[in-house]
């Protein structure tokens, strides 16, 4: 019989995971504190984002799949989800699942290779189809979300600055933008960037202005290509 075992950082949604399965689901619980996982342990481990990839890791290193990881969260954007999958994650469910949900990802997962969270699935898809950028691409991309011109780009990665045209180009292919703006923004979205409040409510490094609006500033032409669809506003 399974075993599962239940820890998450957020106290009100462990205890509510434990409340519902105990309700829901005639399999044995085990509710422990994260430090207490067993390196041993076999079963399914409901958990938060972070300590699902820590333990994730540590068990494809050691190249050992008997503990299934779900993982309950609110970081389900492109590449949360991309660096999830890719991670060893085995199951993403949102903070709002119900009882229902949980106990068909346990269940699927006897047999199943992933189970992902039905208002996440189109997500996830694009995810997966989207070609992921190269270290040195990343690196660009934080550079051009601090508003560094090509010139200081290049001096801060110790880089040539044609070198930094050619990364910039291939990133804003892959990300579909067109300018500078909407490759941050949409780097943003997709949870590639966090935008600097500092830049985000005034000017930068001499630069135009930066936006106060995301969907201002990508433009109505990525709202009609669903970049926006089913990702919460800020509070």
């Amino acid at each position: 019989m399974t075993m599962i075992y239940i820890t998450h950082k957020e106290a009100t949604v462990k205890a509510g995971i434990s409340a519902m399965l105990a309700a829901n689901c005639d399999l044995p619980l085990v509710s422990l504190d994260q430090s207490q996982l067993s390196c041993s342990a076999r079963g399914t481990l409901i958990t938060d984002y972070d300590h699902g990839m820590q333990i994730a890791g540590k068990r494809r290193a050691a190249c050992d799949q008997a503990l299934k990881i779900i993982v309950v969260t609110n970081r389900t954007r492109e590449w949360d989800i991309r660096n999830a999958v890719d991670g060893g994650i085995h199951g993403i469910l949102t903070q709002d699942c119900d009882a229902g949900e949980l106990a068909e990802a346990i269940l699927q997962l006897q047999s199943e290779a992933l189970f992902l969270s039905r208002c996440i699935s189109g997500r996830a898809r694009a995810a997966m189809r989207r070609e992921k950028l190269t270290s040195r691409e990343h690196q660009v991309l934080h550079s051009l979300g601090k508003g560094l011109c090509n010139k200081s780009i290049a001096r801060t990665l110790g880089i040539a600055e044609v070198t930094v045209k050619i990364h910039l180009g291939n990133l804003m292919i892959k990300l579909g933008a067109s300018t500078r703006t909407q490759a941050i923004v949409i780097a943003n979205v997709l949870g590639l960037l966090e935008f600097d409040p500092e830049m985000v409510n005034g000017s930068h490094d001499g630069s135009t202005r930066w936006m106060t609006s995301r969907e201002k500033a990508a433009g109505e032409n990525l709202r009609m290509a669903g970049y926006f669809n089913d990702i919460p506003s800020p509070a």
